[in-house]
């Protein structure tokens, strides 16, 4: 039998000096500033967006053609981008205009019948928010000056309402 080996010897590591208490207390009230700066902006943003119809078609990245409007055309996601919107503005109790504008936009994206019911119930929840289905009627379509899309019409005919439809060119 052999004798037992010898355990090789540690490894001395030169410690590293522990961050001084003021220096984590300072890196904590940092963070916690920012927290409340994010919190804050996205509460405003979020007021905003409850307020009133908010249609971003304008803004670049977002535009027909866009970087975010194509990736959300290729990935498919443009109808769940706007049901989420129209889901979360209604859950909040927003501006019937704001829920109902993310529904008629999602309705734009539909994939079929199931869609169209789902765009068609956030509608219906809208017209409870606006008031009237007139009221919101008069709201929604300002916002397609050059009419709906026939699966636009049919959700908007499940919430008791019509806008002009697309004129053909």
């Amino acid at each position: 039998m052999s004798p037992p080996l010898a355990p090789p010897a540690e490894r001395t590591r030169p410690r590293r000096a522990a961050p001084s208490s003021w220096r984590r207390e300072e890196v904590a009230r940092a963070l916690a500033v920012l927290a409340l700066l994010v919190g804050l902006a996205g509460a405003l943003g979020f007021g905003v967006a409850c307020s009133y119809p908010l249609d971003f078609n304008g803004v670049e990245p977002m535009a027909p053609g866009g970087t975010v409007d194509e990736l959300l055309q290729q990935s498919q996601l443009s109808f769940t981008a706007h049901a989420l919107a129209g889901s979360l503005l209604g859950a909040a109790r927003c501006n019937g205009g704001a829920v109902g504008l993310q529904w008629l936009k999602a309705a734009w994206h539909a994939g079929g019948a199931a869609d169209e019911a789902r765009a068609g119930a956030g509608l219906r929840q809208a017209v409870a928010l606006e008031g009237s289905p007139e009221a919101l009627q008069a709201v929604l379509c300002a916002y397609f000056p050059n009419g709906v899309l026939p699966n636009q019409q049919r959700a908007l005919r499940m919430a008791g309402m019509s806008c002009p439809a697309m004129r053909r060119a």
